[in-house]
């Protein structure tokens, strides 16, 4: 068994086609089949079984491909590592963020990075919290960034940044203009949210229990993939969201929507700095992680 094996048979799990395999490979699709067929021999197991319309993945090929994925990834970084050390003001920085670190703060410290570092190479992967996690634990990227702290004992989660959700609506909504409600009232108004696995609505849905409030109680109009789509949504007045100061300050200035706070809500949160406790970083990656610690 060899790398070129399984990165082959990666491919064709996720094509689902050896075909379309071989074509991204360049290479013959007799060739990729073979490739299969000699790793399936060696295992002994079947890997892959042809299907009428699709290729079926076994039981043994979804446990390979599970493996093979940390193995590449693994493969990977200690190349990243190899050639770092070679030249350690070089090489590639993989990071992964939730929404508002993602979109905020890390694009502006990414440019300062890159200044004083001119040979770096960076890459932001902009996903929920939960998504970051499970990037750092395939070890798909170097470092993350998320608004909760995720609790999985393999990864080290550094308090970094403070922030604030702020109860958001549209200038038609009824609480425009309002100081501050009781918490009775969040039933009154549809809600836009964000989407389960997202930051943001895992501090909300926690605070909300504190004042023995189910976010799942409220009215919920719809789900949406980012703040601005949540914030674009509110200013339309579909209904009331919550979102990060981060992504309203401009519009907040602007009175095209605004802030009302819930009586006894606090929504304060902390951002983290994630990394996996058992993977080396490159050098390039642990100096840009030493320069994050010092943007308190």
């Amino acid at each position: 068994m060899n790398l070129r094996q399984l990165e082959t048979f990666c491919l064709v799990v996720e094509l689902g086609s050896f075909t379309r395999a071989a074509r991204v490979l360049h290479m013959t699709q007799p060739a990729v089949s073979l490739q299969i067929k000699n790793l399936e021999e060696e295992l002994g197991l079947p890997l892959i079984e042809r299907g009428e319309k699709q290729l079926i993945i076994t039981d043994g090929g979804h446990l390979l491909y599970r493996q093979a994925k940390r193995i590449l990834s693994e493969w990977n970084i200690l190349q990243d590592g190899l050639e770092q050390l070679k030249a350690s003001q070089t090489g590639t920085i993989r990071l992964a963020a939730s929404t508002i670190p993602g979109e905020y703060l890390l694009p502006v410290l990414l440019a300062t990075f890159r200044n004083h570092i001119p040979g770096v190479s960076l890459g932001l992967n902009i996903t929920d919290s939960e998504a970051v996690g499970q990037l750092l634990l395939e070890r798909a990227v170097h470092l993350g960034v998320t608004g909760v702290a995720l609790k999985d004992p393999l990864l080290e989660c550094q308090p970094w940044r403070s922030d604030e959700i702020l109860l958001i609506v549209g200038p038609e909504h009824p609480w425009f203009g309002v100081q501050e409600i009781e918490p009775g009232r969040l039933w009154e108004s549809p809600w836009i949210l964000r989407e389960q696995g997202s930051g943001t609505r895992k501090v909300v849905e926690t605070r909300l229990q504190t004042l023995n409030i189910e976010l799942s109680q409220l009215l919920v109009l719809m789900e949406l993939g980012s703040s601005r789509a949540v914030v674009t949504a509110v200013a339309s007045g579909l209904g009331a969201g919550w979102v990060s100061n981060l992504a309203v300050a401009d519009m907040l200035a602007e009175g095209k929507i605004a802030a009302v706070r819930v009586k006894g809500l606090d929504l304060s949160r902390t951002f983290y700095l994630l990394r996996h406790r058992q993977v080396f970083l490159p050098p390039i990656a642990q100096k840009f992680y030493e320069f994050l610690l010092k943007q308190v």
